[in-house]
């Protein structure tokens, strides 16, 4: 299904740049203001193909751990905070990361020690 949207979706982008070729009433410099936006245009559909993999779930959030007698609002701030940090340990270079993540407890269960290593994605 997703690979049949995309298509649509493609279908749709051909059939956009076929009439913004065609229109009579734009000057060259609108026309290829919108070709070139058409084609910068980003679409998705459907979800990431990794949120369909076990392992690649697992290893996406390895470091994100809480007790089970967690309440519901303490495991939201618990993958809230998580999610900060692990955007926020893109934002530095890894020689500062250690020296300002050491100054940073949000949270007792994502200490400068827990914070992923590995580089992800950000979605």
């Amino acid at each position: 299904m997703k690979n049949e949207v995309l298509e649509l979706m493609e279908n749709v982008k051909h059939a956009m740049g076929v009439l913004i070729s065609r229109e009579s009433w734009m000057d060259n410099v609108t026309r290829n203001a919108a070709q070139y936006k058409l084609n910068q245009m980003l679409y998705y559909a459907g979800n990431r193909d990794w949120l369909s993999d076990e392992q690649s779930l697992d290893n996406y959030y390895e470091q994100l751990h809480f007790p089970n007698e967690y309440s519901i609002y303490k495991m939201i701030n618990a993958i809230t905070m998580w999610d900060y940090w692990r955007r926020f340990k893109n934002l530095y270079p890894r020689s500062r990361r250690e020296e300002i993540l050491s100054t940073m407890n949000p949270h007792p269960l994502l200490t400068p020690t827990t914070v992923p290593r590995k580089t992800y994605s950000v979605y």
